[in-house]
């Protein structure tokens, strides 16, 4: 990201230790820069009087530099964006809530780790017009959150010089095969997906156990990280993953790595983005989630790489195809989280 620009982007390394600041600001974007459109809508007004927006984001530097520069020259109002992994994210979020550091406005992560916000009730209702245009599995009647980009955890993926296309998995169950005995990597954080599969593609607890059993009679070798995880199998070390990252695959893809994934079912990991109820801003909040979610937001969602939120939107459909079957994960799923948390610990003897 280069330095100079209007955002500036705070990047967390731990779960209150500031690694790096990536192109700070030198303050709100010049007169020059802001545009009039809107100038009687009384949200833009009282957004502009407030001069600033602190949006805490699950986003990447390079993705926030697509994204966020748009905003801050169309309404003149800074965005000072705080940016890292969900699990890292969320809890110094909740921790500074407990201290009574409200800097928060606005948060855009993943529903497992937004989930306590949610129960907490310290994320406001706002219901801006472009939700209307999300379907149901995208958004919450209450108007607490929707979601703004989708990452995509395919049945499987492989390297094309150890798997062909014919013998890839096609199901879930199609990894119990013991010809896969040795030849499968997965990611040891997959604890999450594995509780989305149990409840939706599997048959639930007892049947979603015995199918992890069989997962582990074939002996998965278990790694640390999806990314490490996805240069395993484009290097060749592993022929398999299961819950191939799309975006992952698609960038390795691009560079010239002997690698595919099927796209039949997927589980799909959303972003949520919510307002705080302590959010110092709250009018820049709100006109920020009103625009990240309208059509221009989310045209630039899909231009950052991601799959946007809103259908409408085109986006790269290596990443997702149309058909694919999909489940996209809620926040009340968290609620069956520790049983099968345990579970796959359990019997992948993960410590």
């Amino acid at each position: 990201m280069s330095r100079g620009r209007a955002i500036r982007c705070v990047l967390l390394a731990g779960l209150a230790s500031i690694a790096a600041s990536a192109g700070v600001s030198s303050g709100a974007p010049s007169p020059s820069s802001r545009s009039n459109a809107g100038s009687a809508d009384p949200l833009i007004q009282a957004a502009k009087a407030e001069k600033e927006v602190v949006y805490y984001a699950s986003l990447t530097p390079d993705e926030a530099q697509v994204i966020l520069p748009t905003f801050e020259k169309k309404y003149g109002i800074k965005v000072t964006a705080v940016l890292a992994p969900s699990a890292q994210l969320l809890p110094r979020l909740i921790a500074e809530l407990k201290a009574g550091h409200n800097t928060a406005d606005v948060v855009d992560a993943t529903p497992f780790d937004v989930y306590p916000l949610i129960e907490g009730g310290k994320l406001a209702h706002y219901n801006p017009p472009a939700r209307a245009a999300y379907p149901r599995s995208r958004k919450d009647k209450a108007g607490i959150w929707t979601v703004t980009r989708l990452s995509i955890n395919t049945i499987s993926g492989w390297n094309t010089n150890l798997v062909s296309q014919q013998d890839a998995p096609k199901k879930y169950s199609d990894f119990l095969n013991p010809k896969w005995k040795g030849k499968i990597v997965i990611a040891q954080d997959d604890s999450d997906t594995f509780t989305v599969l149990g409840q939706n593609f599997l048959g639930g607890f007892t049947k979603a156990s015995r199918w992890l059993r069989g997962l582990a009679a074939n002996d998965p070798q278990i790694i640390q990280g999806a990314t490490q995880v996805t240069e395993l199998v484009a290097a060749g070390q592993d022929a398999i993953t299961l819950n191939a990252r799309t975006m992952r695959f698609l960038s390795l893809k691009k560079q010239g790595a002997p690698v595919a994934w099927n796209l039949t079912k997927a589980v799909a990991q959303p972003a949520i983005i919510s307002v705080l109820r302590s959010a110092p801003h709250p009018a820049a909040a709100r006109l920020f989630e009103r625009w990240l979610l309208s059509t221009q937001g989310q045209t630039l969602m899909a231009a950052a790489g991601r799959v946007p939120g809103l259908p409408s939107i085109k986006y790269d459909h290596r990443l997702l195809a149309h058909g694919t079957k999909v489940v996209v994960v809620k926040p009340y799923m968290v609620k069956q989280y520790a049983r099968y948390q345990k579970e796959w610990n359990t019997v992948l003897g993960i410590k």
